[in-house]
């Protein structure tokens, strides 16, 4: 029997395991995908401001690129230290920066190909899915979703600011970028909701329950996130007010919360 499936061993369907889907064996974490794509791709040329913005994701959050971007800022600090001003010239200069300084490192054979790859920036036209399967979730974008009964499209991810801050959103595109030597990477494209501004934007009622207002969007320049960092959430419209909507976090299909 070891050899059947059965309901025992039958994979879950938001297993994020495939045989048809190939492992990369990179030496950057970024490049080694979570979980798998679903359906046919579509391809999809992007725009400039579109393909900046989700390059500089990427280096932003990759491991190894940690030590250059707070090398970067330094630098800028010195000829203004205002914090405001050191964010606006990294956002539009570090790219091209650090891909000059790793380049040369390259060169020297002091870094990895692969990170060399990451700094030059993936293909201008990336493959589209319409459902992803990672952590345990199973995603569809918010068209795909559309006349469905179920619900996939709500995303949350936590911030970086070590303020345990959590943001709410839905799932509008899924893109895989792809780089030299079979690299690549998934990010999801989101419309986020307010989170800033309680009272306004998002409120907690007395029971803890945290709902946001769809009239208001998060001021952000940053729409994308990476598919390891997603869980999912399902959205209940207020009954009182149907522009709010109740956030209810979900756990990962076939886990369960065991006592101990």
């Amino acid at each position: 029997m070891d050899n059947m499936t059965t309901k025992f061993n039958r994979p879950s369907r938001n297993d994020d395991d495939d045989d048809n889907e190939v492992s990369s064996t990179s030496e950057l974490e970024i490049f080694r995908s979570a979980g798998r794509s679903l359906g046919k791709p579509t391809p999809r040329h992007l725009n400039l401001e579109e393909f900046e913005r989700v390059h500089l994701y990427a280096l932003h959050n990759c491991d190894e690129l940690l030590e250059f971007v707070k090398e970067h800022k330094e630098m800028l600090s010195i000829v203004n230290s205002i914090p405001k001003s050191v964010e606006m010239r990294h956002k539009t200069q570090f790219a091209e920066w650090v891909r000059s300084r790793v380049s040369h490192m390259y060169e020297e054979g002091s870094v990895h190909e692969d990170l060399y790859y990451l700094v030059c920036g993936p293909l201008r036209t990336v493959r589209c899915y319409s459902g992803y399967i990672v952590n345990g979730f199973r995603f569809h974008t918010l068209d795909r979703q559309e006349n469905r009964k179920t619900q996939n499209s709500g995303v949350m991810v936590r911030g970086d600011d070590h303020s345990d801050k959590e943001y709410y959103g839905v799932l509008r595109d899924i893109y895989e970028l792809q780089y030299p030597n079979g690299n690549h990477l998934f990010a999801f494209k989101c419309d986020w909701y307010d989170v800033q501004h309680q009272g306004k934007g998002y409120r907690v009622d007395e029971y803890g329950l945290i709902s946001v207002c769809t009239d208001l969007a998060l001021a952000t320049h940053e729409p994308f996130v990476l598919e390891s960092q997603v869980e999912q959430v399902f959205y209940v419209p207020d009954p009182r007010n149907k522009k709010w909507l109740y956030v209810i976090k979900t756990e990962p299909r076939d886990l369960y919360n065991m006592p101990e």
